[in-house]
């Protein structure tokens, strides 16, 4: 089981910083959460701007409620929708790692280990949160889920 995604396995967060972008069109999405974000919107004009954000966590903020520096994006009108922000988010891990065969390895290398986003900062839709407040709770780990089903596809197209 990998429980956290740091260290030597980094390359499953999505706030890893890829080496070969996730490109759709004319726009570049350093990370998979700037993509996620983007997505959060059908907007062209919020798209650019969150591809084009410095950092991960700065793109996650703009694509919060509150937004980033006084901007905040329009919401596409499914995204409260829970199959769409699944949909969403794997359809960025397929590009993530059919662009970027050095991580598209590790991951199949996992094997058939359990992934679990385990974390500290209250997130139980995506991943696991382990801190005293949650503890108790037992996170869906949605990102785990879509990373094995990732894996899954990766190692039957043999890539």
């Amino acid at each position: 089981m990998i429980n956290e995604f740091k260290n030597q396995n980094r390359f499953l967060s999505n706030f890893y910083i890829l080496e070969n972008p996730i490109k759709i069109g004319i726009l570049e999405f350093d990370s998979n959460e700037h993509f996620y974000q983007a997505h959060k919107t059908l907007d062209l004009v919020d798209r650019i701007w969150i591809s084009g954000i410095e950092t991960p966590g700065k793109a996650k903020r703009a694509g919060s409620e509150k937004g980033l520096d006084g901007r905040k994006i329009q919401l596409r009108e499914d995204w409260k929708k829970e199959e769409i922000k699944r949909v969403v988010m794997y359809t960025g891990l397929i590009m993530k790692f059919m662009g970027n065969y050095n991580i598209a390895s590790k991951l199949i290398a996992t094997n058939n280990k359990e992934l679990i986003e385990g974390n500290w900062w209250h997130d139980n839709y995506w991943g696991d949160c382990k801190c005293d407040k949650c503890r108790h709770i037992v996170g869906e780990n949605n990102l785990g889920k879509l990373l094995m089903l990732t894996r899954d596809m990766l190692t039957l197209i043999r890539i």
